[in-house]
Protein backbone atom coordinates (compact mmCIF):
# COMPACT_ATOMS: atom_id res chain seq x y z
CA UNK A 1 0.00 0.00 0.00
CA UNK A 2 1.76 3.64 -0.68
CA UNK A 3 1.37 5.86 1.79
CA UNK A 4 1.47 9.40 0.92
CA UNK A 5 3.30 12.15 2.68
CA UNK A 6 0.86 15.23 3.21
CA UNK A 7 3.00 19.16 2.28
CA UNK A 8 2.96 19.99 5.74
CA UNK A 9 4.99 17.10 6.89
CA UNK A 10 6.93 17.95 3.62
CA UNK A 11 7.28 21.43 4.56
CA UNK A 12 8.28 20.30 8.34
CA UNK A 13 10.97 18.12 7.18
CA UNK A 14 12.79 20.59 5.02
CA UNK A 15 12.47 23.00 7.88
CA UNK A 16 13.91 20.57 10.16
CA UNK A 17 16.78 19.64 7.94
CA UNK A 18 17.62 23.87 7.16
CA UNK A 19 17.83 24.51 10.92
CA UNK A 20 19.85 21.50 11.37
CA UNK A 21 22.07 23.03 8.76
CA UNK A 22 22.36 26.01 10.09
CA UNK A 23 23.13 24.61 13.69
CA UNK A 24 26.08 22.74 11.99
CA UNK A 25 27.41 25.91 10.30
CA UNK A 26 27.06 28.07 13.34
CA UNK A 27 28.87 25.58 15.50
CA UNK A 28 31.97 24.66 12.83
CA UNK A 29 32.12 28.41 12.62
CA UNK A 30 32.05 28.96 16.75
CA UNK A 31 35.28 26.49 16.32
CA UNK A 32 36.92 27.87 13.82
CA UNK A 33 36.82 31.65 15.23
CA UNK A 34 37.60 29.87 19.23
CA UNK A 35 40.54 28.16 18.07
CA UNK A 36 43.48 28.88 19.79
CA UNK A 37 46.33 30.63 17.21
CA UNK A 38 50.05 30.85 18.83
CA UNK A 39 52.57 33.20 16.74
CA UNK A 40 55.98 32.07 17.18
CA UNK A 41 59.21 32.65 15.03
CA UNK A 42 61.60 30.40 13.44
CA UNK A 43 64.68 31.54 11.75
CA UNK A 44 63.96 35.33 11.74
CA UNK A 45 60.55 35.03 10.01
CA UNK A 46 56.55 35.12 12.11
CA UNK A 47 53.99 32.69 11.79
CA UNK A 48 50.94 30.85 13.41
CA UNK A 49 50.89 27.40 14.57
CA UNK A 50 47.52 26.12 16.13
CA UNK A 51 47.28 24.64 19.47
CA UNK A 52 48.66 21.11 18.03
CA UNK A 53 51.43 22.73 16.69
CA UNK A 54 50.59 22.67 13.19
CA UNK A 55 51.81 25.54 11.09
CA UNK A 56 48.52 27.31 9.79
CA UNK A 57 49.91 30.87 9.05
CA UNK A 58 53.73 30.05 7.09
CA UNK A 59 56.50 31.93 8.39
CA UNK A 60 56.91 34.75 6.12
CA UNK A 61 56.17 38.63 9.16
CA UNK A 62 58.91 40.35 10.09
CA UNK A 63 56.67 41.52 13.26
CA UNK A 64 53.57 39.62 14.01
CA UNK A 65 50.84 40.35 17.08
CA UNK A 66 48.40 38.39 18.35
CA UNK A 67 44.62 37.52 16.83
CA UNK A 68 42.06 39.85 18.63
CA UNK A 69 38.25 39.86 16.68
CA UNK A 70 39.66 37.78 13.75
CA UNK A 71 42.75 40.30 12.59
CA UNK A 72 46.53 40.42 13.89
CA UNK A 73 49.19 42.95 13.36
CA UNK A 74 51.62 42.11 10.62
CA UNK A 75 54.52 43.54 9.26
CA UNK A 76 56.67 42.84 6.11
CA UNK A 77 59.75 45.25 6.31
CA UNK A 78 58.18 47.66 8.48
CA UNK A 79 55.47 48.45 6.83
CA UNK A 80 52.63 47.17 9.07
CA UNK A 81 48.88 45.94 8.44
CA UNK A 82 46.08 43.68 9.43
CA UNK A 83 45.65 39.94 8.37
CA UNK A 84 42.78 37.29 8.82
CA UNK A 85 43.23 33.81 10.04
CA UNK A 86 44.26 32.76 6.48
CA UNK A 87 47.30 34.95 6.75
CA UNK A 88 45.99 37.02 4.10
CA UNK A 89 47.01 40.72 4.65
CA UNK A 90 42.73 42.77 4.88
CA UNK A 91 44.27 46.05 5.32
CA UNK A 92 47.63 46.61 3.13
CA UNK A 93 50.71 46.89 4.88
CA UNK A 94 51.36 50.66 4.77
CA UNK A 95 51.91 52.02 8.17
CA UNK A 96 54.59 52.50 10.56
CA UNK A 97 53.21 51.51 13.43
CA UNK A 98 49.60 49.93 14.40
CA UNK A 99 47.95 49.01 17.50
CA UNK A 100 45.43 45.94 17.58
CA UNK A 101 41.36 46.66 17.05
CA UNK A 102 39.89 47.97 19.94
CA UNK A 103 36.12 49.23 19.79
CA UNK A 104 35.86 48.95 16.27
CA UNK A 105 39.14 51.09 15.49
CA UNK A 106 42.27 50.50 15.50
CA UNK A 107 45.38 53.50 16.39
CA UNK A 108 48.08 54.20 13.30
CA UNK A 109 51.08 56.42 12.50
CA UNK A 110 52.12 57.02 8.87
CA UNK A 111 54.58 60.10 8.35
CA UNK A 112 55.13 60.50 11.92
CA UNK A 113 51.38 60.96 12.96
CA UNK A 114 48.96 58.98 14.48
CA UNK A 115 45.19 58.52 13.31
CA UNK A 116 42.94 55.83 13.35
CA UNK A 117 40.95 53.51 10.81
CA UNK A 118 38.03 51.18 10.86
CA UNK A 119 38.24 47.09 9.88
CA UNK A 120 37.79 47.87 5.66
CA UNK A 121 40.89 50.23 6.50
CA UNK A 122 39.14 53.26 5.54
CA UNK A 123 40.50 56.06 7.40
CA UNK A 124 38.40 57.48 9.75
CA UNK A 125 39.94 59.94 12.30
CA UNK A 126 42.96 61.37 10.02
CA UNK A 127 46.40 61.46 10.67
CA UNK A 128 46.90 64.85 12.93
CA UNK A 129 47.89 63.41 16.02
CA UNK A 130 51.72 62.67 17.61
CA UNK A 131 50.49 59.74 19.08
CA UNK A 132 47.44 57.80 19.99
CA UNK A 133 46.52 54.87 21.39
CA UNK A 134 43.50 52.59 21.22
CA UNK A 135 39.85 52.77 22.31
CA UNK A 136 38.40 51.75 25.61
CA UNK A 137 35.27 52.57 26.72
CA UNK A 138 34.37 54.72 23.90
CA UNK A 139 37.61 57.27 24.46
CA UNK A 140 40.85 57.38 23.06
CA UNK A 141 43.48 58.91 24.78
CA UNK A 142 45.45 61.29 21.96
CA UNK A 143 48.16 63.52 22.52
CA UNK A 144 48.53 67.05 19.70
CA UNK A 145 52.15 67.22 20.91
CA UNK A 146 53.85 64.68 23.30
CA UNK A 147 52.82 66.86 26.46
CA UNK A 148 49.82 67.90 24.84
CA UNK A 149 47.24 65.32 25.87
CA UNK A 150 43.83 64.53 25.87
CA UNK A 151 40.77 61.85 24.81
CA UNK A 152 38.39 62.30 21.85
CA UNK A 153 35.47 60.16 20.88
CA UNK A 154 35.08 58.09 17.81
CA UNK A 155 33.83 60.80 16.27
CA UNK A 156 37.00 62.55 17.15
CA UNK A 157 35.45 65.31 19.03
CA UNK A 158 37.68 66.37 22.08
CA UNK A 159 35.80 64.81 25.19
CA UNK A 160 38.71 65.41 27.21
CA UNK A 161 40.97 68.44 27.06
CA UNK A 162 44.40 68.25 25.69
CA UNK A 163 45.59 69.44 29.19
CA UNK A 164 47.70 66.90 30.13
CA UNK A 165 51.30 65.46 29.48
CA UNK A 166 50.24 61.74 29.38
CA UNK A 167 47.19 59.91 29.33
CA UNK A 168 46.10 55.97 29.04
CA UNK A 169 43.59 53.91 28.38
CA UNK A 170 39.95 53.88 30.30
CA UNK A 171 39.83 50.94 32.76
CA UNK A 172 36.76 50.43 34.64
CA UNK A 173 35.48 54.21 34.24
CA UNK A 174 39.17 56.01 35.34
CA UNK A 175 41.72 57.13 32.90
CA UNK A 176 45.62 57.56 34.47
CA UNK A 177 46.76 61.36 33.40
CA UNK A 178 50.32 62.74 34.16
CA UNK A 179 50.32 66.41 35.30
CA UNK A 180 53.58 68.24 36.39
CA UNK A 181 55.03 64.44 36.07
CA UNK A 182 52.63 63.09 38.77
CA UNK A 183 50.44 60.62 37.53
CA UNK A 184 46.19 60.68 39.10
CA UNK A 185 43.55 59.85 37.46
CA UNK A 186 40.18 61.38 36.08
CA UNK A 187 36.16 59.85 35.54
CA UNK A 188 35.41 60.21 31.57
CA UNK A 189 33.69 63.51 31.93
CA UNK A 190 37.17 64.33 33.15
CA UNK A 191 36.75 65.38 36.36
CA UNK A 192 39.78 64.60 39.20
CA UNK A 193 39.21 61.50 40.56
CA UNK A 194 42.71 60.91 42.11
CA UNK A 195 44.78 63.84 42.18
CA UNK A 196 48.17 63.87 40.52
CA UNK A 197 50.07 63.07 43.23
CA UNK A 198 52.13 59.65 42.21
CA UNK A 199 55.30 59.07 39.94
CA UNK A 200 53.71 55.59 39.35
CA UNK A 201 49.84 55.00 39.21
CA UNK A 202 48.27 51.32 37.90
CA UNK A 203 44.88 50.05 37.16
CA UNK A 204 41.86 49.19 39.43
CA UNK A 205 41.85 45.73 40.30
CA UNK A 206 40.72 44.21 42.72
CA UNK A 207 39.08 47.40 43.90
CA UNK A 208 42.64 48.40 44.83
CA UNK A 209 44.99 50.39 42.38
CA UNK A 210 49.17 50.15 42.50
CA UNK A 211 50.60 53.39 43.49
CA UNK A 212 54.10 54.68 44.02
CA UNK A 213 55.26 58.01 45.76
CA UNK A 214 58.21 60.05 46.98
CA UNK A 215 58.11 59.63 51.22
CA UNK A 216 59.65 62.60 52.32
CA UNK A 217 60.85 61.51 55.79
CA UNK A 218 62.74 58.41 54.41
CA UNK A 219 63.85 60.87 51.06
CA UNK A 220 62.92 57.50 48.90
CA UNK A 221 60.01 56.47 46.64
CA UNK A 222 57.91 53.83 48.24
CA UNK A 223 54.89 52.25 46.81
CA UNK A 224 51.54 50.79 48.15
CA UNK A 225 47.93 50.39 47.09
CA UNK A 226 44.47 53.26 47.07
CA UNK A 227 41.66 52.60 46.16
CA UNK A 228 39.33 53.93 43.75
CA UNK A 229 38.99 57.23 45.51
CA UNK A 230 42.49 57.81 46.09
CA UNK A 231 42.48 56.67 49.70
CA UNK A 232 45.59 54.60 50.99
CA UNK A 233 44.34 51.08 51.71
CA UNK A 234 47.90 49.09 52.02
CA UNK A 235 50.39 51.60 53.10
CA UNK A 236 53.69 52.72 51.27
CA UNK A 237 56.16 50.46 52.43
CA UNK A 238 57.05 48.39 49.33
CA UNK A 239 60.18 49.14 46.56
CA UNK A 240 57.51 48.38 43.90
CA UNK A 241 53.78 47.01 43.74
CA UNK A 242 52.30 45.17 40.88
CA UNK A 243 48.14 45.50 39.95
CA UNK A 244 46.16 42.76 42.39
CA UNK A 245 44.84 39.74 40.14
CA UNK A 246 42.49 36.75 40.99
CA UNK A 247 42.52 38.22 44.19
CA UNK A 248 46.60 38.08 44.74
CA UNK A 249 49.18 41.16 44.53
CA UNK A 250 53.00 41.01 44.19
CA UNK A 251 55.04 43.25 45.84
CA UNK A 252 58.62 43.78 46.31
CA UNK A 253 60.51 44.11 49.73
CA UNK A 254 63.68 46.05 50.66
CA UNK A 255 65.59 43.19 49.97
CA UNK A 256 64.47 43.25 46.30
CA UNK A 257 62.85 40.02 46.52
CA UNK A 258 59.01 39.97 45.15
CA UNK A 259 56.78 38.28 47.28
CA UNK A 260 52.33 37.49 46.91
CA UNK A 261 50.17 39.52 49.51
CA UNK A 262 46.13 39.19 50.33
CA UNK A 263 43.98 42.50 50.27
CA UNK A 264 45.16 43.45 53.67
CA UNK A 265 49.02 43.73 52.69
CA UNK A 266 49.56 40.74 54.46
CA UNK A 267 52.13 38.39 53.02
CA UNK A 268 51.54 35.32 51.59
CA UNK A 269 52.96 31.70 51.47
CA UNK A 270 56.48 32.35 52.99
CA UNK A 271 57.91 32.33 50.16
CA UNK A 272 60.03 35.26 47.92
CA UNK A 273 61.14 35.22 44.48
CA UNK A 274 63.92 37.29 42.14
CA UNK A 275 60.36 37.94 39.77
CA UNK A 276 56.74 37.17 39.60
CA UNK A 277 53.99 37.68 37.63
CA UNK A 278 50.07 38.23 37.82
CA UNK A 279 48.06 35.00 38.44
CA UNK A 280 45.96 33.79 34.90
CA UNK A 281 44.16 31.07 34.88
CA UNK A 282 45.03 29.71 38.26
CA UNK A 283 48.73 30.10 38.15
CA UNK A 284 51.73 32.54 38.17
CA UNK A 285 55.05 32.62 36.91
CA UNK A 286 57.77 32.78 39.25
CA UNK A 287 61.70 32.53 38.95
CA UNK A 288 64.29 32.19 41.34
CA UNK A 289 68.00 33.41 40.39
CA UNK A 290 66.00 35.26 37.52
CA UNK A 291 66.54 32.32 35.12
CA UNK A 292 64.87 29.33 36.98
CA UNK A 293 61.33 29.44 36.30
CA UNK A 294 58.04 27.36 36.83
CA UNK A 295 54.96 27.88 38.36
CA UNK A 296 52.90 28.20 41.22
CA UNK A 297 49.19 27.89 42.40
CA UNK A 298 46.78 30.31 44.51
CA UNK A 299 48.13 28.78 47.45
CA UNK A 300 51.93 29.22 46.93
CA UNK A 301 52.13 25.23 45.87
CA UNK A 302 54.62 24.57 43.48
CA UNK A 303 52.71 23.18 40.21
CA UNK A 304 55.32 22.87 37.47
CA UNK A 305 58.96 22.64 38.13
CA UNK A 306 61.35 25.92 37.99
CA UNK A 307 62.93 24.38 35.72
CA UNK A 308 62.77 26.77 32.33
CA UNK A 309 64.65 30.26 31.60
CA UNK A 310 61.55 32.15 31.21
CA UNK A 311 58.07 31.77 30.79
CA UNK A 312 54.84 33.59 30.01
CA UNK A 313 51.46 32.73 31.86
CA UNK A 314 48.95 30.34 30.79
CA UNK A 315 46.69 31.56 27.95
CA UNK A 316 43.86 28.87 26.96
CA UNK A 317 45.82 26.60 28.85
CA UNK A 318 48.69 26.95 27.24
CA UNK A 319 52.39 28.86 28.00
CA UNK A 320 54.85 29.44 26.30
CA UNK A 321 58.19 28.42 28.07
CA UNK A 322 62.17 28.42 27.30
CA UNK A 323 64.37 25.67 27.55
CA UNK A 324 67.97 24.99 26.03
CA UNK A 325 67.75 28.42 23.91
CA UNK A 326 64.08 27.44 22.31
CA UNK A 327 60.50 27.87 23.31
CA UNK A 328 57.55 25.38 23.17
CA UNK A 329 54.32 24.98 24.97
CA UNK A 330 53.57 22.99 27.83
CA UNK A 331 49.41 22.62 29.54
CA UNK A 332 49.17 23.40 33.29
CA UNK A 333 50.06 19.85 34.42
CA UNK A 334 53.81 21.13 32.68
CA UNK A 335 53.66 18.37 30.07
CA UNK A 336 54.78 19.36 26.97
CA UNK A 337 51.96 19.72 23.83
CA UNK A 338 54.26 21.60 20.93
CA UNK A 339 58.34 20.86 21.10
CA UNK A 340 60.93 23.39 21.59
CA UNK A 341 62.21 24.80 18.33
CA UNK A 342 61.41 28.23 18.12
CA UNK A 343 63.28 31.16 18.83
CA UNK A 344 60.94 33.67 19.56
CA UNK A 345 56.87 33.19 20.69
CA UNK A 346 54.25 36.47 20.44
CA UNK A 347 53.15 35.26 24.30
CA UNK A 348 55.85 36.61 26.31
CA UNK A 349 55.26 40.08 24.43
Amino acid sequence: MIKFISDNKVKLSIASIFIFVFIVIIFVLTLYNNQTLLNVCKDGKWGVINAKGKLVIPYRYDILGKFKDGLAVACIEYNCGFINKKGEFVIKPEYDTVFSFSNGLAAVQKDGMFGYINKRGNVVIPFEYEFADSYAEGLAPVCKTFEQCGYVNKKNKIIIPFEYQKTSVFVHGLGNVQADKLWGAINKNGEIIIPPNYNMLGYLSHNMISACQYIDNIHAERCGYIDKHGDTVIPFKFLWADDFSEGIGAAQGSDTKWFYINDKGERLFNKSYSITSAFSEGLAEVCVNYTKCGFIDKKGNPVIDLKYTSTSSFDDGLAAVLLDGKWGFIDKKGKKVIPFIYNKTGMVF
